[in-house]
């Protein structure tokens, strides 16, 4: 990992390990007489509760694509059963054996390995700050917001960034019982994707001067970092290279995988004679 003299990550080998190590001032106050946990324990809190979420990820947007298809052909064969036409009862016998196909999207990697490699993602981004960096609160959301912002696909691909609270919220509201802190990191991990009224532009929509208890949060910052970090951790990692062997993953979901065993190196490099920094993809591809 290269950094910076006047770094304030030099030493730590992860962004959670920098935020463990940070002061109890450094965060919003909490209530520790009545049993509320420091924020580094919450959010580790947080990251455990999740855990059993992340592993069925993928397989709740396996299951929702199926029943979304399924649900579609079925409405449009219901339409055509009430119309006795040749054309519609040719269309129907082609409907009712399309119905027989699977159409199943099964995702790349999703869940916990793809969380830390997010994490790690961003903290490779972090180490080359030279000024403003995040503060022990801005990396408790950044965290969290990681943590949360792909298990919405547990009820399908589509829309998954705005399902993140419906997927989750019983596992984490005992966690952080404060309803602007859940808020403040969902608002977060739900601009990583999608688009706000047609615009992708979501992070734009974010408030640059936010605070959450007094301590200042820059949401933009906070959302390009996981956005950026999402995108640059889409690795071999992700692939089920078994799956491949197998020649088992569906033609409509096989792209995802094959790209990701493609691309076998991702990394942030520095040009050493003008010093600047750029974003060096490798992929390996059998022709």
């Amino acid at each position: 990992m290269t950094f910076r003299e006047d770094n304030i990550f030099k030493g730590y080998q992860s962004l959670e390990d920098w935020l463990f190590a940070q002061s109890d001032d450094s965060f919003p106050p909490y209530d520790h007489m009545n049993g509320e946990k420091s924020y580094p324990d919450k959010y580790k809190d947080m990251k455990n509760a999740l855990i059993p979420i992340h592993k069925i990820v993928e397989k709740g947007a396996l299951i929702k694509s199926i029943s979304n298809w399924k649900k579609e052909i079925k409405d449009q064969i219901e339409k055509l059963e009430k119309d006795n036409s040749q054309s519609s009862n040719e269309e129907l016998i082609k409907l009712k054996l399309l119905l027989q196909r699977d159409p199943a999207i099964y995702l790349n990697q999703h869940g916990v390995g793809h969380v830390d490699q997010v994490i790690k993602k961003v903290f490779e981004l972090i180490c080359y700050f030279k000024c403003g960096f995040p503060t022990p609160s801005e990396v408790f959301l950044l965290l969290c917001a990681i943590q949360a912002h792909d298990i919405g696909n547990i009820f399908g691909r589509e829309g998954h960034e705005r399902n993140s609270q419906r997927a989750m919220i019983d596992a984490i509201r005992p966690i952080i019982s404060d309803t602007p802190t859940r808020i403040l990191f969902l608002k977060i991990a739900q601009v990583h994707s999608g688009n706000i009224n047609g615009d992708r532009d979501t992070i734009s929509k974010l408030r640059a001067n936010g605070k959450l208890f007094n301590k200042p949060i820059r949401e933009p910052l906070l959302a390009a970092l996981l956005r950026f970090g999402d995108e640059l951790a889409d690795d071999s990692s992700r692939a089920d290279l078994k799956a491949l062997d197998l020649g088992i993953i569906s033609e409509e979901s096989i792209i995802y995988h094959e790209y990701s065993k493609s691309l076998h190196a991702v990394s942030i490099e520095k040009n050493e004679i003008n010093q600047t920094l750029y974003l060096s993809l490798e992929y390996y591809i059998d022709s």
